[in-house]
């Protein structure tokens, strides 16, 4: 065999590999409505044409066949010949799947040493044990992660605070622990050619849905603070960050897909400020305020029929508050009003206004 089909690395066009007594001839097969034509390749000559690539054997410094079996491009799945010539180029290009190693070998003349195989990267589905008849038991699993986050969306008008908050944090660590626990049936990452996902069960898209509720439930919250936005979007990450490193450290799809693992992580942490938000505050539902401060309102205002604002003056400088359509309307500047003022489980003051 005299000549091999290749493809451009780059450009991914067809060429055909030539042998000749001086090195190797490359002629390009492409066409704009065959894309590789045959013809061109079979009548494909050792003497150069004006677009033909010619590496000399003397010009080549080192050659290299990579044999990759996995890759995000039709290519990059193929094994690769690289030459460097004394030129300082480097060429590049992919061997189509159809010729065996012994052939390809034997073509561009390789030695042992001039063969690299593909480093061994986890694959979940095949080299982690799996145990197909508790298949039932771990897709109850994945569906319990997706009825708890439902359960939570459902639950938030209608339970306790408290209540309501230990089933979040629950449906927030369960995916979590049952990705740690079982590695060969549960996933944390959406794609990847080597996550276990092609096997088992993607629990991200559960995970994700902690998030709406939350967000919700902020709508309610005391949000009034004297902090800095700075250091209480800080304060307000600590939780999901605290959890996302322990996650980092111990799942195993982080030797599979860091990048991929570290991404789904710093979003989960970024949107995880409402967690934050949610367990600071935990006071505001289950104790007495830390302090009540009687204040003298300096403006009213009003945007829209039910979009009330008053601003206060007191100890802690002029706040802003949301108030209910009702009170607002009994209200006048100069007028005294009581601020509960609360200390937040997360060291994130906070204050509200009492409108009884």
């Amino acid at each position: 065999m005299n000549r091999l089909l290749v493809w451009g690395y780059f450009s991914r066009k067809p060429w055909a590999a030539i042998q000749t007594e001086e090195g190797f001839l490359f002629h390009e097969c492409y066409s704009a409505s065959k894309g590789f034509d045959p013809e061109k390749f079979h009548r494909a000559v050792i003497e150069p044409g004006p677009k033909d690539l010619v590496i000399q054997k003397a010009q080549i410094q080192s050659k290299e066949l990579a044999l990759n079996t996995y890759g995000k491009y039709y290519a990059d799945a193929l094994p690769i010949i690289t030459f460097s010539t004394a030129d300082g180029k480097t060429h590049r290009f992919a061997v189509d799947k159809k010729y065996s190693l012994p052939v390809v070998c034997r073509f561009f003349d390789l030695r042992d040493d001039e063969i690299v195989q593909p480093k061994r990267r986890l694959d979940y589905g095949r080299s982690l044990a799996r145990n197909e008849n508790s298949s039932p038991r771990y897709l109850l699993g994945f569906y319990l992660c997706i009825g708890m986050d439902l359960a939570q969306l459902v639950a938030l008008p209608i339970m306790p605070y408290l209540p309501w908050l230990v089933l979040s944090g629950a449906a927030l660590i369960l995916p979590a622990i049952l990705s740690l626990r079982h590695p060969e049936w549960y996933s944390l990452t959406m794609f990847g050619i080597d996550s276990k996902f092609l096997y088992g069960k993607r629990l991200l898209p559960a995970w994700l849905l902690l998030f709406p509720p939350l967000f919700l439930l902020m709508l309610r919250l005391p949000d009034v603070t004297y902090l800095s936005d700075a250091r209480l979007v800080l304060i307000g990450m600590l939780p999901a960050a605290f959890l996302s490193l322990i996650i980092w450290l111990l799942s195993p799809e982080r030797k599979v897909s860091g990048w991929l693992l570290a991404v789904v992580l710093l979003a989960w942490t970024g949107f995880g400020i409402s967690a934050g938000a949610a367990v600071n505050a935990v006071p505001y539902y289950n104790a007495a305020p830390d302090r009540t401060e009687i204040c003298r309102i300096t403006a009213l205002e009003q945007y829209r029929e039910a979009d009330c604002w008053i601003t206060t003056a007191g100890p802690e400088g002029e706040l802003r508050f949301f108030v209910s359509r009702d009170y607002f309307d009994r209200l006048t500047v100069g007028d005294a009003v009581t601020v509960d003022f609360y200390d937040g489980a997360l060291s994130i003051p906070f204050a509200c206004v009492s409108e009884s």
